[in-house]
């Protein structure tokens, strides 16, 4: 099995509009690991070391130097109801399309799915409408067989060059998750065209 999926949900905003890249990008082989995913990986894997027991986190390191944006998330989780929490999980959509969910907690009393994403880097990152969320979202109800009504999905982003928020939220409901599954699970055996725009960067 390789390290990543084709069509990995972390760069699906692009293959979701230029469906032949992720292919395309496959066959250039696999590729080194930079500074700043280096740093984004030392992160995620504090989180997963306070959370290895969620009934009883550890506390963030106060000498990591992502200690700030592992304490937003700790914060964050800690605020949730009583559930079900899943760290660093392996979620699959498809065949094609899988990946590792930072962090997904269901509260069966309310059928709400919250699924937790941590941004390390400084180019903003929003909730609504992100498509790597998405898939976490609709690849962990896949996996657990979840009745979910609705879906929240949450980024935490400490060092975001804008003025925002540096834990966004947004909320959707479980019919528009199916539907944008549905459209994303066609995309690998589907038309692959190469298409220039936004994602592109």
């Amino acid at each position: 099995m390789t390290a990543h999926a084709v069509y990995a949900p972390s760069s699906a905003h692009r293959w979701t509009v230029c469906t032949a890249s992720a292919e395309a990008i496959a066959a250039l082989g696999e590729q080194e690991e930079g500074e700043e995913a280096a740093k984004g990986t030392a992160a995620h894997e504090e989180i997963e070391r306070c959370l290895q027991d969620p009934s009883r986190p550890l506390s963030v390191n106060p000498k990591h130097p992502a200690a700030y944006g592992v304490a937003l998330v700790l914060d964050f989780v800690r605020q949730l109801p009583p559930g079900t929490l899943w760290v660093e999980q392996r979620v699959q959509l498809t065949e094609q399309i899988w990946g590792r969910c930072d962090i997904a907690h269901w509260d069966d009393a309310t059928g709400i799915l919250t699924i937790v994403d941590y941004k390390n880097g400084f180019v903003n990152v929003e909730a609504e409408g992100n498509e790597q969320l998405q898939i976490y979202a609709a690849g962990s109800i896949f996996t657990h067989n979840l009745p979910a009504k609705w879906v929240r999905l949450v980024v935490v982003q400490p060092n975001s060059f804008l003025p925002v928020p540096r834990v966004k939220q947004s909320v959707m409901s479980a019919d528009a998750l199916y539907a944008f599954a549905q459209r994303v699970a066609a995309v690998p055996a589907g038309e692959k065209r190469f298409v220039a725009g936004e994602s592109c960067t």
